[in-house]
C-alpha cells in the first residue's frame, strides 16, 4: 500500500502480512463452536511515522495496529462463538463478524471489524428473512482488543465538533450497546425490500430502507435501486457535555441515494446519485464499518457530511472462459460536491469537494489464491485550499496490492 501526495507533502508506503487460523467443532449435527485467531506484521514502510509537524499517514497507519502505530505486529482472538443452525434459525453467541449497512468487516486492513454479542437470523417464509442482534463490545479493524461499544466510538478518528473544535468523545461516550433489527422481503422474484434499524442506546438511531428491482430481457439485465437513511439523536447523543458527545445533531438526518444499472453477459454499467440533506451531519462510527450509499468509492467515506450532492459511475466486467478465466475488474468515477472544509457544522472531517478515479483488477487462481491491484486518484475541487489541508485527502494517488491465500 502506498500514497503519493502532492509534491510539497510527504509520501507514505507500507508492506504487511497477516492472516487468521480458524477452527470449527461440530457436535450434535446442528451445533458448532468456532474460533479464529488473527495476526498481522509490518515488514517495512513509513506509514506509522510522524513528520516534524506531527503529521502522519491516513491509510498506511491503520494497516497493522492503528491504536499503537509504532508496533510492528498485532494479534487478537477475534472470533469465538457458539452457533446453532436449524432449518429456519441461525443463532450465534460470542465474538464474530456480521454484515450490515454500517457494521461490517470493511476492507484493506489485516484485521477486520469484529463484534461481540448475540446474533439471530430467522427465515419466516421463503420470501421473508429476519436478522436481529445485540452487541455489547466491538473490535474496530486494525485494533488489538475488544472495546465496550462506547469506547469503540472515536478509538480511531474524531473530527471536529459543530463549532469547529477538535472533538473529545474518545473514551467518553456512554451507552449500553447496539440493538439491530433487519428485515428482508422478496414479494416477487424481481423485487426485494430491505429495512434495517440500528439503535445505539443514549447516542443515535439510524433507520435504513432500500428497494431493489431487477428484470431481464434476452441477454440484457437491468437494475434499479433506491435507499433512504433517517437518523435521529437518542438521549444526549453519548454525553451531556457538548465537547464529549458523539451525536450532536439536533435536526434529523436524511440521506437519499439511487442507482440505475444495465448488464450484458458479464459486463455491467451503473450510474449512481446521492443527496445528504442539509439538516444534520450523516454520522455513524467509522470504526464500525463502511456505509453502503451507492456513490461511495473505495478509500473514502460519506460519513461526517451534510448538504452534499454526489454522483458516481462504475463499469465492471469479468472473464468466464479462456486463458484469462477468473480475471475481473472495474473502473469507477465519482464527483462529490461538499461544503467548504471550514464549515465544521456540515463537514466533520474537513474533506473538500473532489473527483475520484478508481481502477481495480482481481484474478483468482484455482479458487485458493486471489490477487488484487488497486489504483485511485482524488482531485481537489475546492478553491483557495492550503497545501497542508490536502494531505491524504485530495491531489493524491494511492496504490494497493493484495494477495490472499485460503487453505
Amino acid at each position: 500500500m502506498a500514497t503519493d501526495n502532492t509534491a510539497s507533502l510527504p509520501d507514505y508506503h507500507i508492506w504487511g502480512v497477516g492472516g487468521k487460523l480458524k477452527y470449527n467443532l461440530t457436535f450434535r449435527q446442528k451445533w458448532r463452536f468456532s474460533t479464529a485467531y488473527y495476526g498481522g506484521l509490518r515488514l517495512l514502510g513509513n506509514g506509522h511515522l510522524h513528520d516534524t509537524l506531527g503529521r502522519t499517514s491516513r491509510y498506511e497507519r491503520g494497516l497493522v495496529d492503528v491504536v499503537h502505530p509504532a508496533r510492528s505486529w498485532i494479534h487478537l482472538l477475534g472470533e469465538a462463538y457458539l452457533s446453532y443452525q436449524g432449518k429456519q434459525l441461525l443463532a450465534k453467541l460470542g465474538r464474530m463478524t456480521i454484515e450490515t449497512p454500517i457494521i461490517n468487516p470493511q476492507d484493506s486492513r489485516l484485521i477486520p471489524t469484529l463484534v461481540q454479542g448475540i446474533w439471530l437470523e430467522y427465515v419466516l417464509h421463503h420470501k421473508f428473512l429476519i436478522k436481529t442482534g445485540f452487541l455489547n463490545r466491538i473490535a474496530p479493524r486494525s485494533t488489538p482488543q475488544y472495546y465496550s461499544v462506547g469506547r469503540s466510538i472515536g478509538s480511531i478518528s474524531l473530527g471536529k465538533t459543530l463549532t469547529g473544535e477538535r472533538s473529545d468523545y474518545r473514551n467518553n461516550v456512554q451507552t449500553a450497546g447496539v440493538g439491530i433489527l433487519g428485515l428482508q422481503a422478496q414479494p416477487f422474484p424481481s423485487l426485494s425490500i430491505h429495512v434495517w434499524d440500528f439503535y445505539v442506546e443514549n447516542v443515535f438511531n439510524s433507520f435504513h430502507t432500500e428497494v431493489v428491482a431487477t428484470f431481464r430481457k434476452e441477454k440484457w439485465q437491468y437494475l434499479w435501486k433506491a435507499q433512504h437513511i433517517f437518523q435521529t439523536k437518542v438521549g444526549n447523543g453519548g454525553h451531556e457535555e457538548p465537547m464529549k458527545t458523539y451525536f450532536s445533531n439536533e435536526k434529523p438526518v436524511h440521506v437519499f441515494s439511487s442507482s440505475l444499472g444495465a448488464g450484458y453477459k458479464e459486463t455491467w454499467l451503473t450510474l449512481n446519485f446521492a443527496r445528504i440533506g442539509d439538516g444534520g451531519r450523516f454520522l455513524y462510527p467509522r470504526e464500525w464499518g463502511v456505509d453502503n450509499i451507492y456513490t461511495r468509492l473505495t478509500r473514502e467515506r460519506n460519513e461526517g457530511s451534510s448538504d452534499t450532492y454526489e454522483f458516481s459511475m462504475r463499469l465492471e466486467s469479468k472473464i468466464m472462459q479462456g486463458w484469462a478465466t477468473g480475471l475481473r475488474g472495474y473502473a469507477a468515477y465519482g464527483y462529490y460536491d461538499r461544503p467548504d472544509i471550514f464549515m465544521a457544522r456540515k463537514n466533520k472531517y474537513e474533506i473538500p469537494s473532489y473527483q475520484q478515479l478508481v481502477f481495480v483488477l482481481q484474478y483468482s487462481f484455482m479458487s485458493s489464491l486471489e490477487v488484487e491491484l488497486l489504483y485511485t486518484r482524488k482531485m481537489n475541487l475546492q478553491d483557495k485550499m492550503a497545501e497542508i489541508d490536502k494531505l491524504n485527502k485530495v491531489d493524491m494517488n494511492h496504490w494497493g496490492v493484495t494477495l490472499e491465500y485460503v487453505f
